[in-house]
Protein backbone atom coordinates (compact mmCIF):
# COMPACT_ATOMS: atom_id res chain seq x y z
CA UNK A 1 0.00 0.00 0.00
CA UNK A 2 2.99 2.36 0.46
CA UNK A 3 4.96 3.26 -2.43
CA UNK A 4 6.75 5.90 -4.40
CA UNK A 5 5.18 9.39 -5.14
CA UNK A 6 6.85 12.52 -6.45
CA UNK A 7 10.49 13.40 -5.07
CA UNK A 8 9.11 16.32 -3.62
CA UNK A 9 7.08 14.74 -1.37
CA UNK A 10 9.38 12.43 -0.16
CA UNK A 11 9.59 13.81 3.16
CA UNK A 12 5.66 13.63 3.42
CA UNK A 13 5.53 9.92 2.16
CA UNK A 14 8.13 8.97 5.06
CA UNK A 15 5.88 10.47 7.88
CA UNK A 16 2.96 7.95 5.86
CA UNK A 17 5.26 4.61 6.14
CA UNK A 18 6.21 5.48 9.43
CA UNK A 19 2.49 6.22 11.28
CA UNK A 20 1.09 3.22 9.24
CA UNK A 21 3.48 0.59 11.06
CA UNK A 22 3.47 1.48 14.36
CA UNK A 23 5.24 -1.10 16.75
CA UNK A 24 3.16 -0.26 19.24
CA UNK A 25 -0.49 -1.30 17.52
CA UNK A 26 -1.25 -4.58 15.91
CA UNK A 27 -0.68 -5.43 12.43
CA UNK A 28 1.28 -1.72 12.37
CA UNK A 29 -1.70 0.37 12.42
CA UNK A 30 -5.21 -1.66 13.81
CA UNK A 31 -6.04 -0.20 17.71
CA UNK A 32 -7.44 -2.95 19.53
CA UNK A 33 -10.10 -3.73 22.47
CA UNK A 34 -8.98 -4.10 26.06
CA UNK A 35 -9.93 -7.77 25.64
CA UNK A 36 -7.66 -7.60 22.75
CA UNK A 37 -4.55 -6.11 24.62
CA UNK A 38 -5.22 -8.33 27.88
CA UNK A 39 -4.65 -10.88 25.07
CA UNK A 40 -1.32 -9.64 24.56
CA UNK A 41 -0.15 -8.66 27.89
CA UNK A 42 -1.08 -12.92 28.58
CA UNK A 43 1.37 -13.56 25.33
CA UNK A 44 -1.36 -14.46 23.24
CA UNK A 45 -1.88 -13.07 19.82
CA UNK A 46 -5.03 -10.63 19.26
CA UNK A 47 -5.52 -11.90 15.77
CA UNK A 48 -6.91 -15.26 17.64
CA UNK A 49 -9.42 -13.16 19.30
CA UNK A 50 -13.28 -14.41 18.53
CA UNK A 51 -15.56 -12.04 15.98
CA UNK A 52 -12.62 -9.83 14.45
CA UNK A 53 -12.87 -11.29 10.74
CA UNK A 54 -14.26 -9.60 7.80
CA UNK A 55 -17.41 -11.02 7.92
CA UNK A 56 -17.65 -13.18 11.13
CA UNK A 57 -18.48 -9.61 13.39
CA UNK A 58 -20.73 -7.05 13.12
CA UNK A 59 -20.77 -4.63 10.22
CA UNK A 60 -22.34 -0.94 10.43
CA UNK A 61 -26.11 -0.88 10.14
CA UNK A 62 -27.51 -0.42 6.71
CA UNK A 63 -23.62 0.06 5.66
CA UNK A 64 -23.88 3.42 7.13
CA UNK A 65 -21.09 4.93 9.25
CA UNK A 66 -21.62 7.47 11.56
CA UNK A 67 -18.86 10.09 12.05
CA UNK A 68 -17.26 13.26 13.70
CA UNK A 69 -14.26 15.07 13.28
CA UNK A 70 -12.06 16.86 15.94
CA UNK A 71 -11.83 20.31 15.93
CA UNK A 72 -8.69 21.12 15.04
CA UNK A 73 -8.78 18.73 12.28
CA UNK A 74 -12.13 20.02 11.02
CA UNK A 75 -10.57 23.75 10.98
CA UNK A 76 -7.65 22.13 8.71
CA UNK A 77 -8.95 22.67 4.72
CA UNK A 78 -5.46 19.49 3.90
CA UNK A 79 -7.45 17.42 6.34
CA UNK A 80 -10.44 17.91 5.27
CA UNK A 81 -9.55 17.52 1.88
CA UNK A 82 -8.45 14.05 2.74
CA UNK A 83 -11.36 12.62 4.50
CA UNK A 84 -13.59 13.67 1.79
CA UNK A 85 -11.63 12.19 -1.18
CA UNK A 86 -11.05 9.35 1.14
CA UNK A 87 -14.53 8.48 2.07
CA UNK A 88 -15.69 9.18 -1.63
CA UNK A 89 -13.28 6.36 -2.68
CA UNK A 90 -15.44 3.97 -1.26
CA UNK A 91 -18.72 5.40 -1.58
CA UNK A 92 -18.86 5.95 -5.29
CA UNK A 93 -18.88 2.30 -6.01
CA UNK A 94 -20.19 0.98 -2.71
CA UNK A 95 -23.26 1.42 -1.25
CA UNK A 96 -21.22 2.44 2.03
CA UNK A 97 -22.79 6.08 2.91
CA UNK A 98 -21.00 8.18 6.08
CA UNK A 99 -22.79 10.55 7.66
CA UNK A 100 -22.06 13.14 10.49
CA UNK A 101 -23.20 12.14 13.94
CA UNK A 102 -26.24 12.64 15.11
CA UNK A 103 -27.16 10.58 18.28
CA UNK A 104 -26.08 7.45 17.26
CA UNK A 105 -24.59 5.23 20.16
CA UNK A 106 -21.55 3.80 17.95
CA UNK A 107 -19.52 6.08 15.54
CA UNK A 108 -16.16 6.84 14.37
CA UNK A 109 -14.03 10.11 15.35
CA UNK A 110 -11.48 10.81 13.32
CA UNK A 111 -8.78 13.10 14.87
CA UNK A 112 -4.43 14.16 14.76
CA UNK A 113 -3.43 11.38 16.57
CA UNK A 114 0.16 10.14 16.45
CA UNK A 115 -0.05 8.25 13.31
CA UNK A 116 -2.90 6.43 11.11
CA UNK A 117 -4.72 3.89 12.84
CA UNK A 118 -8.48 2.36 13.16
CA UNK A 119 -10.07 -0.49 14.83
CA UNK A 120 -11.61 -2.98 13.03
CA UNK A 121 -15.13 -2.90 11.89
CA UNK A 122 -17.87 -1.61 14.65
CA UNK A 123 -16.47 -2.53 18.32
CA UNK A 124 -19.07 0.04 19.99
CA UNK A 125 -19.47 3.42 21.01
CA UNK A 126 -17.25 5.90 19.91
CA UNK A 127 -13.94 4.59 18.17
CA UNK A 128 -11.28 6.79 16.80
CA UNK A 129 -9.60 6.88 14.23
CA UNK A 130 -6.14 8.73 14.06
CA UNK A 131 -4.96 10.20 11.06
CA UNK A 132 -1.48 12.34 11.92
CA UNK A 133 -0.52 15.32 9.48
CA UNK A 134 1.56 12.34 7.36
CA UNK A 135 -1.69 10.48 7.27
CA UNK A 136 -3.45 12.68 4.76
CA UNK A 137 -3.68 10.84 1.85
CA UNK A 138 -6.56 9.78 -0.08
CA UNK A 139 -5.25 6.16 -0.19
CA UNK A 140 -4.47 6.09 3.35
CA UNK A 141 -7.71 7.85 4.91
CA UNK A 142 -9.44 5.02 2.56
CA UNK A 143 -7.20 2.67 4.24
CA UNK A 144 -8.21 3.38 7.26
CA UNK A 145 -11.54 3.48 6.90
CA UNK A 146 -11.62 0.24 5.58
CA UNK A 147 -10.26 -0.94 8.59
CA UNK A 148 -13.26 0.48 10.17
CA UNK A 149 -15.49 -0.65 8.21
CA UNK A 150 -14.64 -4.15 8.62
CA UNK A 151 -11.40 -5.03 6.51
CA UNK A 152 -8.24 -6.55 8.09
CA UNK A 153 -4.86 -6.18 5.63
CA UNK A 154 -4.62 -8.07 2.33
CA UNK A 155 -1.42 -10.19 3.67
CA UNK A 156 -3.90 -11.98 6.96
CA UNK A 157 -5.63 -13.41 4.57
CA UNK A 158 -5.04 -17.67 5.61
CA UNK A 159 -4.26 -18.27 1.62
CA UNK A 160 -1.82 -15.66 1.62
CA UNK A 161 1.17 -17.79 1.60
CA UNK A 162 0.42 -19.27 -1.65
CA UNK A 163 0.94 -15.42 -3.28
CA UNK A 164 3.19 -14.19 -1.10
CA UNK A 165 6.84 -14.91 1.25
CA UNK A 166 7.36 -13.62 4.27
CA UNK A 167 10.88 -13.00 4.48
CA UNK A 168 10.94 -13.78 8.45
CA UNK A 169 14.99 -12.79 8.84
CA UNK A 170 14.00 -9.19 8.12
CA UNK A 171 11.55 -8.61 10.44
CA UNK A 172 12.78 -7.87 14.16
CA UNK A 173 11.79 -10.51 17.05
CA UNK A 174 9.23 -7.95 18.59
CA UNK A 175 6.65 -7.21 15.85
CA UNK A 176 6.79 -10.77 13.50
CA UNK A 177 3.31 -11.54 15.24
CA UNK A 178 2.16 -8.42 13.05
CA UNK A 179 2.42 -10.94 9.97
CA UNK A 180 0.57 -14.19 11.19
CA UNK A 181 -2.03 -15.48 8.71
CA UNK A 182 -5.68 -15.65 9.97
CA UNK A 183 -7.66 -18.79 10.39
CA UNK A 184 -10.37 -19.62 7.51
CA UNK A 185 -12.82 -19.10 10.70
CA UNK A 186 -11.46 -15.85 11.68
CA UNK A 187 -11.79 -14.22 8.08
CA UNK A 188 -13.70 -14.59 4.89
CA UNK A 189 -12.25 -13.23 1.76
CA UNK A 190 -15.86 -13.86 0.20
CA UNK A 191 -14.65 -15.55 -2.53
CA UNK A 192 -12.07 -12.82 -4.00
CA UNK A 193 -8.65 -13.80 -5.69
CA UNK A 194 -6.00 -12.42 -3.66
CA UNK A 195 -5.31 -9.00 -4.76
CA UNK A 196 -1.36 -7.76 -4.44
CA UNK A 197 -2.43 -4.37 -5.32
CA UNK A 198 -5.17 -4.04 -2.38
CA UNK A 199 -5.04 -0.33 -0.85
CA UNK A 200 -5.84 -2.72 2.26
CA UNK A 201 -2.32 -4.86 1.46
CA UNK A 202 1.36 -3.92 3.31
CA UNK A 203 4.05 -2.92 1.06
CA UNK A 204 7.42 -4.85 0.22
CA UNK A 205 9.55 -3.46 3.14
CA UNK A 206 6.98 -3.30 6.06
CA UNK A 207 8.82 -3.19 9.55
CA UNK A 208 11.92 -3.85 8.01
CA UNK A 209 13.28 -0.98 7.85
CA UNK A 210 14.25 -0.48 4.21
CA UNK A 211 14.42 -4.10 4.22
CA UNK A 212 12.40 -6.57 2.10
CA UNK A 213 10.06 -8.55 4.15
CA UNK A 214 7.49 -9.78 1.71
CA UNK A 215 7.79 -10.58 -1.60
CA UNK A 216 5.62 -11.67 -3.82
CA UNK A 217 5.21 -15.01 -5.85
CA UNK A 218 4.21 -13.63 -8.91
CA UNK A 219 6.62 -11.40 -11.08
CA UNK A 220 6.08 -7.92 -12.01
CA UNK A 221 3.04 -6.62 -9.08
CA UNK A 222 3.31 -3.97 -6.92
CA UNK A 223 2.12 -4.66 -3.41
CA UNK A 224 -0.42 -2.03 -1.96
CA UNK A 225 -1.16 0.96 -3.81
CA UNK A 226 -1.04 5.01 -3.36
CA UNK A 227 -4.83 5.63 -4.92
CA UNK A 228 -7.36 3.86 -3.25
CA UNK A 229 -9.73 0.52 -3.33
CA UNK A 230 -8.97 -1.54 -6.65
CA UNK A 231 -11.85 -3.41 -8.45
CA UNK A 232 -11.61 -6.14 -5.70
CA UNK A 233 -11.51 -4.03 -2.72
CA UNK A 234 -14.81 -2.44 -4.20
CA UNK A 235 -16.62 -6.06 -4.73
CA UNK A 236 -15.10 -7.04 -1.33
CA UNK A 237 -16.57 -3.94 0.19
CA UNK A 238 -19.79 -4.79 -1.69
CA UNK A 239 -20.39 -8.34 -0.93
CA UNK A 240 -19.60 -7.47 3.17
CA UNK A 241 -22.21 -4.82 3.14
CA UNK A 242 -24.49 -7.27 0.79
CA UNK A 243 -25.10 -4.32 -1.52
CA UNK A 244 -23.75 -5.35 -5.14
CA UNK A 245 -20.78 -5.56 -7.58
CA UNK A 246 -18.79 -2.68 -8.04
CA UNK A 247 -16.36 -1.40 -10.50
CA UNK A 248 -12.91 -0.27 -9.29
CA UNK A 249 -13.48 2.76 -7.58
CA UNK A 250 -12.35 5.21 -9.77
CA UNK A 251 -14.91 8.75 -9.97
CA UNK A 252 -16.00 10.28 -12.73
CA UNK A 253 -13.54 12.02 -15.39
CA UNK A 254 -12.84 15.77 -14.23
CA UNK A 255 -10.90 17.04 -17.06
CA UNK A 256 -13.08 16.43 -20.32
CA UNK A 257 -11.03 15.95 -23.53
CA UNK A 258 -11.80 16.86 -27.51
CA UNK A 259 -15.47 16.79 -28.08
CA UNK A 260 -15.91 15.02 -30.88
CA UNK A 261 -19.30 14.02 -31.18
CA UNK A 262 -21.41 10.92 -32.33
CA UNK A 263 -24.68 9.42 -32.65
CA UNK A 264 -25.93 6.57 -30.41
CA UNK A 265 -25.73 3.14 -31.95
CA UNK A 266 -29.83 2.18 -31.55
CA UNK A 267 -29.82 -1.26 -29.36
CA UNK A 268 -32.95 -3.97 -29.02
CA UNK A 269 -34.69 -2.61 -26.20
CA UNK A 270 -34.16 -5.05 -23.16
CA UNK A 271 -35.55 -4.40 -19.53
CA UNK A 272 -33.95 -7.48 -17.23
CA UNK A 273 -32.19 -7.78 -14.14
CA UNK A 274 -28.54 -8.52 -14.80
CA UNK A 275 -28.00 -9.98 -11.47
CA UNK A 276 -29.96 -12.65 -9.86
CA UNK A 277 -29.75 -11.09 -6.62
CA UNK A 278 -31.46 -8.15 -7.53
CA UNK A 279 -34.76 -8.89 -5.44
CA UNK A 280 -32.48 -8.61 -2.15
CA UNK A 281 -31.27 -5.34 -3.03
CA UNK A 282 -34.82 -3.18 -3.39
CA UNK A 283 -33.85 -0.79 -1.06
CA UNK A 284 -30.64 0.04 -2.85
CA UNK A 285 -32.56 1.23 -5.78
CA UNK A 286 -32.07 4.80 -5.72
CA UNK A 287 -28.57 5.10 -3.60
CA UNK A 288 -26.62 2.27 -5.21
CA UNK A 289 -25.06 2.54 -8.50
CA UNK A 290 -24.68 -1.38 -9.38
CA UNK A 291 -28.38 -2.02 -8.54
CA UNK A 292 -29.20 1.18 -10.18
CA UNK A 293 -27.74 -0.21 -13.13
CA UNK A 294 -27.63 -4.13 -13.28
CA UNK A 295 -31.38 -4.26 -11.62
CA UNK A 296 -33.36 -2.75 -14.06
CA UNK A 297 -36.51 -4.36 -13.51
CA UNK A 298 -36.82 -4.83 -9.70
CA UNK A 299 -36.38 -1.44 -9.71
CA UNK A 300 -38.96 -0.51 -12.25
CA UNK A 301 -37.23 1.13 -14.66
CA UNK A 302 -38.36 -0.41 -17.78
CA UNK A 303 -39.48 1.65 -20.25
CA UNK A 304 -41.14 5.15 -20.86
CA UNK A 305 -40.13 8.54 -20.54
CA UNK A 306 -37.29 9.86 -22.16
CA UNK A 307 -33.65 8.52 -22.03
CA UNK A 308 -31.09 11.59 -22.24
CA UNK A 309 -27.68 12.04 -20.68
CA UNK A 310 -27.66 14.22 -17.47
CA UNK A 311 -24.06 15.65 -17.85
CA UNK A 312 -23.19 18.41 -20.12
CA UNK A 313 -19.42 16.27 -20.82
CA UNK A 314 -20.69 12.89 -21.38
CA UNK A 315 -19.62 12.84 -25.05
CA UNK A 316 -15.95 13.64 -24.05
CA UNK A 317 -16.23 10.32 -21.52
CA UNK A 318 -17.24 7.41 -24.21
CA UNK A 319 -14.01 5.29 -23.09
CA UNK A 320 -15.64 4.85 -20.00
CA UNK A 321 -19.29 3.61 -20.64
CA UNK A 322 -18.37 0.15 -19.23
CA UNK A 323 -16.49 0.84 -16.72
CA UNK A 324 -17.14 4.40 -14.72
CA UNK A 325 -20.84 3.59 -12.28
CA UNK A 326 -20.97 7.76 -12.74
CA UNK A 327 -20.96 7.49 -16.36
CA UNK A 328 -22.67 4.63 -16.95
CA UNK A 329 -26.02 6.49 -14.95
CA UNK A 330 -25.38 10.45 -16.12
CA UNK A 331 -24.51 9.15 -19.97
CA UNK A 332 -27.43 6.64 -20.87
CA UNK A 333 -27.95 8.12 -24.25
CA UNK A 334 -24.23 8.75 -24.97
CA UNK A 335 -23.86 5.43 -23.95
CA UNK A 336 -26.00 3.70 -25.43
CA UNK A 337 -28.01 2.60 -22.26
CA UNK A 338 -31.53 3.34 -22.99
CA UNK A 339 -33.78 0.35 -22.27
Amino acid sequence: MIGVILFALCGFALAADKGMYDPNLFQGDIMLTSDQKAAIRSGGDPSLMPGRATVNKPVWPNAVLPYTIDATLANDPRGMAAIRAGMKLWTDSTCVRFKPRTNERNYAHFYIGGGCSSYVGPVGGRQMISLARGCWQQSIVSHEIGHCLGFYHEQSRPDRDNYVEIIWANIPQGVRFNFNKMTVSQIDSLGTPYDYASVMHYDRTAFGSGRETIRPKKAGVTLGNRRGPTGIDIRQMNLLYKCGGGGGGTTAPVTPGPVTPAPPTPRPPTCVDKDNRCTYWTSYCNSNNYVKTNCLRTCGRCGGGSCSDKDSRCRNWTSYCRSNSYVMMNCKKTCNMCY
